[in-house]
């Protein structure tokens, strides 16, 4: 060996031609520290090309005075970096090898030398050096990597590791991560070089791959030691949409969702074109299903626009399949190993598994300190990465030598409330086992799904068990059959997924909200409180599916409305617009009216809330302004929802169709403030002790951010205002569900008590021992104790929900058929009759389904009852004793059955009730032998039902609008949704075509008016102030310490007075910025 390298030496003035295609695309100052490197190289024989891709900066003059014998080749665009590497290649004549790197590589002045050398020393085709974390060269970053049958890769070193020469060993791998390729040109022109589909990410491990095929071998290169930035990956953001300020002509960090879009798209592409036989077959299925899990978790962890780029990545391969062919065509050609060998060099079980396993552990804190570092900042100024990653359990004091006892008892918190939360989502998981695997009783909204395909009809076409004109069908039914097709049919599994999904959302929405407005330590205290409180419980035992929904959806609703009225401590992101947040939004809103329409006034009671006391604490800004994107917002949901929530508002409509007809709950104000939703549900005396931290937090939460828990204990103390006036009938007799108010009042309650247990134990250590601690460690106590009795309520695994239902008491009717049409009156107790009713006395409900289970289709009542109305008016006469012929109206109506349910959620046991005799007395009806948790009766030979009519042609006309405004709407949501989760959105492309026509620019004008109305002053103002008098406006700013290029000051409270000393603006925070950005 050492003979050899003796002879390679020797040779070195006949060294192998090495040329260098370095692809830059925008870079910063770390571009000179590159071009530094390849100059100061101790390879004799190295020439380099770069490839331009269309960057705003001009890096010629750069690249010349560093490397005057270098090569710079002009891309007319963006060929991202594949297709740059090939036009380089294509470039580089009498090369016997490539060196393919990114430029934001540094090499040790001996690296492309060692790199030559295990060419040689390993008879390999491709080479790959060690890469080291940019400012702290003792930390590797990558030694080759490995990879697993479906293509995901695993790094072979820890991410941060000390390099202490533990893997100074050459060693063959599958992989050679994209930096600073050795490739012999041969191999390179063999394989057809890189796949110049893949225009950002997974090139490296494609090369690699087909190189595996052609039979080459891969070595890394541990003495050629080689600093990355990748700046792609963990560099600095940029802006929404791309948007670059006028000053920035640097390369910015992309979005994640961009950037597993374009991992997963190419993974998938070289896989089907890598792959042969069963392996292919058997590695695309394990491929799908882990995709489709990623998504799940991305969707349920409050990040849809991560999810929908990973689904979104397949449908971008279904428009290539000739290139895959042609790919596939290609290969077969230079093919010298088998499927068996290469699968033999492959990791066994899951790279990505593993992966993400070990990025929780390993790569977060190196991710991290990475982003921190500027791309135009010195980097020789920097603190050295290894100093930043290491993360003592007590920080110690500079001065005294001691620990900081503050520094301690934060961490102490943070570790006690991260395992606060864990545990409470377990007893979660345990409150929840049999409804998450086993079976959810058909109860009061706890419907059975029914086909997509029929719910889509349902909607479409309108509902067909109830009678009269045909009426717009709810949109939960659009929601449900979409989301039934993507379950492939499975209505069991779609229910138990969107039943677990939405707790899921609800504590993932908690957290978010809660670490935007304070921390994550204290979004673990809220999430634990919020999994733990009776709300849950209580919404599950009521059998209230929009409870269900309002409490997942209610904290990502509420974040955006937050976002959207200035609320102090939770920063609006300067990368997302207004128009966005608002879009958004009014996306959270509209679900939310899919589900719990009556949700639309509670909405108004928040926005007008957060109106008076912001404007009285003086954070909300324009008034006008905030109104104006609070009702944008509100109508994208009723947009949403039409033509189905205005039929709630129409003459004729009635009120239980939109509240419900379970009437008041008759729940004391002091079960209200335990947050008992009705009768039903199990609360602990003991959880009341929650209020003295809510009150606490008062306390200890100081700043700007006082303002807002303020805001969120008004929040709280109106609605709970609301629910006593529903609960006492103070809204007559179809109030607002307490299922529905209760919840936005626990979500105000946990977000102002998290952060209020946080900042306690922050601010405590620098007080002196007095009343401040005895309340905090009050707060501490109450928290737990009411937590922990709670624990004994959630032990059924049901929430006290029964474990059957009305699915097991229904087996006897004769199944509904085209020869056999009918429909089924149920009759009851309030809250006893499952899915949507009409209230008809002040004890009794009815309601109209179809023939079998109720399901989901029947969740809400007609707004308009048609000739449900003679149904009821026909019960109504048989409770009056009018009459003992119920069964002929019933009969014309194609009424079958008259089901009577004799139990109900808050009792058990059987119902003894006069309707039950009242209907034993009617001649035409006949009662059947039943389950014994219902009483039913059949209509005596009942009449035969007339086929279908023709409709006027004015009903025609309305069915038909009815139909394209269902196919408008939905196109809406489709339009909607794209538009907010894809970088590239078809929608968005759409709508600017729109408005380049006459009819969009006039549009435009309109809305250009309206935004000048609002955000103006009065016109009778302008004239009167401006006009009238001179203003004088003084800035009272600090002096401006000398700042280099690229520092950012911040400025507070900047008052600008007039000459009468009027205020006209308090506050307000002004960000400004020297140089780069």
């Amino acid at each position: 060996m050492k003979l050899i390298e003796g002879t390679l030496n020797t040779l070195m003035p006949n060294a192998p031609r090495v040329v260098a295609v370095v692809v830059v695309h925008d870079p910063g100052t770390w571009f000179q520290e590159m071009l530094d490197s390849l100059r100061d190289s101790d390879y004799p024989n190295l020439s380099v090309i770069f490839v331009d891709t269309s960057s705003e900066v001009d890096v010629t003059d750069a690249i010349h005075a560093a490397l005057p014998a270098a090569s710079v080749v002009k891309a007319e665009s963006d060929l991202g970096f594949a297709g740059a590497c090939n036009k380089g290649a294509n470039q580089a004549s009498r090369a016997t090898h490539l060196l393919f790197c990114h430029d934001d590589v540094a090499f040790a002045p001996d690296a492309i030398r060692k790199m030559v050398e295990e060419a040689f020393l390993m008879n390999a085709g491709v080479v790959t050096p060690k890469y080291v974390v940019w400012n702290s060269p003792s930390q590797m970053l990558a030694l080759g990597a490995a990879m697993d049958r479906t293509g995901s890769v695993a790094s072979r070193v820890d991410v941060g590791d000390l390099d202490q020469g533990q893997y100074d060993v050459s060693q063959e791998v599958f992989v050679a991560p994209g930096g600073a390729t050795l490739i012999r040109k041969d191999l390179f022109q063999a394989i057809k070089g890189f796949d110049d589909k893949m225009f950002l990410y997974y090139e490296d491990v494609d090369l690699s791959w087909r190189a595996q095929i052609a039979g080459a071998r891969i070595v890394a290169a541990p003495l050629a030691r080689v600093r990355h930035l990748s700046v792609s990956t963990l560099g600095a953001r940029r802006s929404r949409g791309g948007r670059r300020k006028k000053n920035t002509m640097v390369r910015a960090r992309l979005p994640r969702h961009d950037r597993l879009r374009y991992a997963r798209k190419n993974q998938l592409r070289a896989l089907l074109a890598n792959a042969r036989g069963f392996t292919r077959f058997v590695s695309i299925i394990e491929y799908l299903v882990l995709t489709i899990f990623e998504a799940l978790y991305f969707l349920l962890t409050g990040k849809p626009k991560i999810a929908f780029s990973i689904v979104e990545s397949w449908l971008g391969i279904a428009t290539k399949r000739q290139s895959l062919r042609r790919k596939r065509k290609s290969i077969l050609s230079y093919q010298v190993k088998s499927d068996v060998e290469l699968r033999n060099q492959m990791v066994r079980g899951s790279a990505r598994i593993k992966g993400f396993i070990n990025s929780r552990k390993n790569f977060r804190s190196s991710a991290e300190e990475a982003r921190r570092i500027s791309a135009w900042h010195d980097y020789s100024s920097e603190k050295s990465l290894l100093d930043r990653l290491t993360k003592p359990s007590f920080k110690q004091s500079k001065d005294s030598g001691r620990f900081d006892e503050a520094s301690s008892i934060t961490i102490a918190f943070a570790r006690i409330s991260r395992g606060f939360m864990w545990l409470m989502v377990g007893f979660v998981l345990v409150g929840t086992r049999h409804l998450s695997i086993g079976n959810i009783p058909l109860v009061g909204q706890f419907l059975p799904f029914g086909p997509a395909h029929t719910l889509l009809a349902t909607y479409f076409s309108g509902p067909s068990n109830h009678h009269g004109p045909i009426s717009p069908s709810p949109t939960s039914d659009l929601l449900l059959g979409v989301i039934g097709y993507v379950f492939l049919g499975g209505t069991g599994v779609e229910a138990h997924f969107i039943f677990m999904a939405l707790i899921a959302m609800g504590l993932a929405g908690v957290f978010r909200i809660v670490a935007d407005f304070r921390n994550r330590t204290a979004a673990y205290a809220a999430v634990g409180i919020y999994a733990i409180g009776p709300i849950l419980g209580g919404v599950v035992s009521s059998a209230s599916f929009g409870g269900i929904v309002v409490y997942g959806l209610a904290p990502w609703f509420l974040i955006r409305v937050l976002r959207l009225s200035n609320f102090p401590g939770i920063v609006k992101s300067s990368r997302l617009s207004t128009v966005y947040e608002l879009t958004v939004e009014g996306i959270w809103l509209g679900l939310i009216f899919a589900f719990a329409p009556s949700f639309l006034f509670i909405f108004v009671l928040l926005i007008l809330t957060i109106l008076i006391v912001g404007n009285f604490l003086g954070y909300l800004g324009s008034i006008k302004r905030y109104l104006a994107v609070q009702i944008a917002a509100f109508c994208i949901a009723l947009a949403l929802n039409s033509p189905w929530i205005f039929t709630f508002f129409v003459p004729g409509a009635r009120s239980p169709a939109l509240f419900g007809s379970a009437g008041p709950a008759h729940v004391g104000i002091q079960w209200l403030l335990l947050l008992r939703v009705s009768q039903t549900a199990r609360v602990a005396p003991l959880f009341g002790l929650y209020l003295v931290a809510l009150i606490a937090s008062v306390v200890f939460v100081a700043g700007r951010k006082a303002d807002g828990v303020l805001t969120l204990f008004a929040i709280f103390c109106v609605t709970q205002v609301v629910a006593v006036f529903s609960s006492y009938g103070g809204f007559g007799t179809d109030p607002i569900s307490l299922e529905l108010v209760l919840p936005v009042a626990f979500l105000s309650a946990v977000i102002a008590i998290g952060s209020g247990i946080e900042a306690a134990f922050t601010v405590l250590p620098t007080l002196k021992i007095g009343w401040r601690h005895s309340i905090a460690f009050l707060t501490a106590a109450s928290i737990l104790i009411a937590s922990y009795s709670m624990l004994g309520q959630n032990t059924s695994g049901r929430y006290q929900l029964g474990a059957q239902g009305y699915e097991s008491s229904l087996g006897w009717m004769v199944p509904n058929s085209r020869s056999n049409p009918g429909k089924v009156l149920w009759l009851g107790r309030l809250g006893t009759v499952p899915g949507g009713s009409y209230q008809i006395s002040s004890d009794m409900a009815a309601g109209v389904a179809g023939i079998g289970n109720p399901t989901v289709e029947s969740l809400f009542s007609p707004a308009n009852p048609g000739l449900d109305a003679l149904a009821i008016n026909a019960v109504n006469a048989a409770v009056r004793e009018n009459t003992v012929y119920i069964g002929k109206p019933l009969a014309n109506l194609g009424i079958k059955y008259v089901v009577i349910p004799q139990s109900s959620l808050s009792s058990p046991s059987f119902l003894t009730s006069d309707l039950n005799l009242m209907l034993s007395r009617q001649r035409d009806l006949n009662q059947l032998v039943a389950d014994p948790s219902v009483v039913a009766f059949s209509v005596q030979d009942p009449l035969k039902v007339p086929g279908p009519t023709h409709l006027s042609p004015f009903n025609a006309l309305l069915n038909f609008l009815r139909l394209i405004i269902g196919i408008v709407v939905a196109a809406f949501w489709l339009g909607l949704v794209e538009a907010s989760l894809s970088r590239r959105s078809v929608a968005l492309w759409i709508t600017r075509r729109f408005f380049a026509t006459p009819l969009g620019q006039t549009l435009v004008t309109i809305g250009r008016l309206f935004r000048w109305s609002v955000n103006s002053k009065n016109v009778s103002k302008l004239g009167k102030g401006w006009g009238g008098r001179r203003k004088s406006i003084k800035s009272t700013l600090s002096e401006l310490p000398p700042q280099r290029a690229g520092s950012i000051n911040e400025f507070k409270h900047i008052k600008i007075t007039s000459s009468e000393n009027r205020v006209e603006d308090r506050s307000s925070d002004a960000r400004v910025t020297n140089g780069e950005d």
